[in-house]
């Protein structure tokens, strides 16, 4: 949980970071990693009014090391700007993190269910825009999840061909890779091995990525959540020309 000081050092394990939007998922996927209940889970719509940033180690399941599993805030907060979000994140990872804390990625979650892509939350998600370099864009993980609800439904089979060919394209051709999270505990190691195969990242490398692109973001006022118009879209474009 966060501190006043950085509790997170190399022993503690390497840190995965979840990022998604709200009720994409990210507590449930640690909670799923865990086997048990660890994370609370929002049931609601919109994100919580706190920004609210929590970690919590989990041992594998097949192995004696330790991850820490970072979840985040949503970018479609209710009250707080993307800046703030962002800001919120890169300050946690200063304050709760020693230098020498690897970096093992990003997973990035989103819902299957959702009737259709919302281009301005899901292209606007940070994992979509902050891994311009090759190697942190390697360790990111384009997860989609909920497929349970769909089972073999052909729109969530033809959604997530439209996210490969469209939103996600740029990023995924740029190296980050493609998961389906099945809402089990070996589908959620399943693919955080994926990660752990890869040698991991000095944590600095990410902090430079999110310092990066926070200083893009405009300074504005926290706008009500159906007025957000996708400043991260935007971003995205400019970046990946």
């Amino acid at each position: 949980m966060p501190q006043n000081q950085a509790h997170i050092t190399k022993d503690s394990g390497i840190v995965i970071l979840l990022l998604g939007l709200t009720g994409s998922g990210k507590s449930t996927f640690i909670n799923a990693a865990a086997g048990r209940t660890v994370a609370d889970v929002n049931h609601n719509l919109t994100s919580s009014s706190d920004l609210i940033v929590r970690d919590f180690i989990v041992k594998h399941p097949q192995t004696t090391r330790s991850l820490v599993f970072v979840d985040t805030p949503g970018f479609d907060h209710f009250e707080a700007s993307d800046k703030e979000v962002l800001n919120k994140i890169v300050e946690w990872l200063k304050k709760s993190c020693n230098s020498d804390v690897q970096f093992g990625g990003i997973v990035y979650l989103h819902d299957i269910t959702a009737s259709r892509v919302q281009k301005e939350f899901d292209a606007a998600a940070l994992a979509l825009r902050t891994l311009s370099r090759p190697e942190p864009a390697s360790h990111l993980l384009m997860t989609t999840v909920k497929w349970g609800r769909v089972q073999q439904d052909p729109r969530a089979q033809k959604r997530e061909l439209e996210l490969q060919a469209n939103s996600w394209k740029k990023i995924l051709d740029g190296g980050a890779h493609l998961c389906r999270f099945a809402d089990t505990k070996d589908s959620a190691w399943e693919i955080v091995d994926k990660l752990l195969q890869k040698e991991p990242l000095e944590l600095l490398v990410l902090q430079q990525e999110l310092d990066r692109i926070h200083r893009f973001i405009p300074s504005r006022p926290p706008r009500l959540h159906k007025e957000k118009k996708g400043f991260f879209a935007q971003l995205f474009s400019r970046l990946f020309k």
